[in-house]
């Protein structure tokens, strides 16, 4: 049995840590959403009708798509560490070299607009979580990487797809993962197995919750659903680095070399 988390937005741990944490974007803000959606849907319609565009299936997960005349696939975009902890930037990467005009201003419009949402998350982070905002805000890039998404290390664009359960052992380990659906669907709720917990998202939530330590995935859905999810890798934290937990308590900073 799975328990619905319609009537309540926040859970914790006995530590009174969050482990999860439902937003509604405010009407004032539901602008940036719309654009957003707007922007990937474009994208994806543009991919989806061009062949020469078509990226190839992402490789080594368990992602389906609600619709079975499409495929789904997925966008990463931004930094992460590699075993050897050397940093490594990466980005879309697609079949054909030569991108037409019309692919790049698409692009360059769809993460535009997933940069405005990335700021408003940030701001939310901020009020809600200031010492977690801090950890992330005081990490150090190398200078020829620039942020693209506020404080976040990556952004992953999963176009028209579902997942199976699985857990984020690269996520940084005390920070959030934040999830913002996209589209238009049905079912599709996100599941927490180990908590018994089922949660119905729609167009304007934003779930923040702990991809490291949380087992989480989909159920079946139809129509079209896309997300916008936003993480730091825990490898870009140097093991000098003592993260600040999640309920803001034992505020410490600490410079990190690059």
């Amino acid at each position: 049995m799975h328990y619905d988390l319609s009537n309540f937005k926040i859970i914790e741990d006995e530590n009174k840590a969050t482990l999860f944490r439902l937003f509604e974007v405010p009407k004032e803000k539901e602008q940036l959403i719309i654009n957003a959606d707007h922007a990937v849907q474009s994208y994806w319609t543009h991919i989806h009708n061009d062949f020469n565009h078509d990226p190839p299936k992402f490789k080594g997960f368990n992602y389906e798509s609600p619709d079975l005349g499409t495929q789904p696939f997925t966008q990463h975009f931004g930094i992460f560490r590699s075993n050897n902890k050397c940093p490594r930037i990466i980005c879309v990467k697609l079949r054909m070299m030569n991108i037409l005009i019309i692919l790049v201003a698409l692009t360059k419009c769809y993460i535009y607009e997933i940069n405005e949402v990335a700021d408003y998350i940030a701001n939310i982070m901020e009020f809600y979580y200031p010492s977690m905002y801090r950890n992330l805000s005081n990490l150090c890039f190398p200078p020829q990487v620039k942020k693209l998404f506020k404080v976040f290390g990556m952004c992953a664009v999963n176009f028209n797809t579902i997942c199976g359960c699985h857990i984020d052992r690269d996520d940084d380990k005390y920070g959030f993962c934040w999830l913002v659906p996209l589209g238009e669907w049905k079912g599709g709720d996100l599941i927490f197995p180990q908590l018994n917990i089922r949660i119905k998202l729609k167009p304007g939530n934003i779930l923040a919750f702990r991809s490291n330590l949380l087992v989480h995935g989909n159920l079946p859905c139809s129509g079209v659903r896309h997300s916008l999810v936003f993480f730091t890798h825990n490898d870009l934290f140097p093991e000098s680095f003592i993260h600040i937990n999640n309920n803001n308590n034992n505020q410490k900073k600490k410079k990190i070399k690059c």
